[in-house]
C-alpha cells in the first residue's frame, strides 16, 4: 500500500498479517501532530528534508511464533526481530535481468539499513509457524 499527502509520495505500507512493516516520513506527521521538538532529536530543523521512518509491527501471533510470551522477551530478542524482519521478511533489491527476485543483489542502502544495532545482542530466535488445530 502507498501513501500520498496531495501528489507527495509519503509512505508504503507492507503486510498485513502477523507482521506488518511501515516506511514513511516523519516530517509529515511531526506538522500534522505539532511535535516541533523532535527533528532537534536527530540534529535537524525538520523543514528541508524528509525524515524516513521503517518500523516494524510484530502482532501477538507473531510473537507466540518466536516463542516471545512476555515484554522483557521481546525486549531481550530486539536485535533478533530486526534481523529477521530486513533480512528474511523484507529487502530492498536492486533489479537485473533474472526473474527470481531474491537472487537480486540487495540494494546498498539496505545494506546500512541491515546493520543498524537497537539492542546490545541477539538471543537467537526461530519462527515456527503454528498448526492450526482441526
Amino acid at each position: 500500500m502507498t501513501y500520498m499527502t496531495g501528489s507527495r509520495l509519503t509512505g508504503f505500507m507492507f503486510g498485513k498479517g502477523a507482521i506488518v512493516g511501515r516506511i514513511y516520513d516523519k516530517t509529515v506527521e511531526i506538522r500534522r501532530r505539532g511535535l516541533s521538538w523532535l527533528p532537534d532529536l536527530w540534529g535537524t530543523d525538520g523543514q528541508d528534508d524528509p525524515i524516513w521512518r521503517l518500523e516494524f509491527q510484530y502482532r501477538r501471533a507473531a510473537l507466540v511464533e518466536f516463542n516471545l510470551r512476555t515484554v522483557a522477551d521481546v525486549l531481550a530478542a530486539a536485535q533478533d526481530l530486526w534481523r529477521y524482519a530486513t533480512e528474511e521478511w523484507l529487502s530492498l533489491r536492486t533489479p537485473t535481468s533474472d526473474r527470481r527476485q531474491r537472487r537480486w543483489p540487495v540494494d546498498p542502502v539496505w545494506d546500512e539499513v541491515r546493520g543498524i544495532q537497537i539492542a546490545p545482542g541477539m538471543t537467537g530466535v526461530v519462527r515456527r509457524r503454528l498448526q492450526e488445530a482441526d
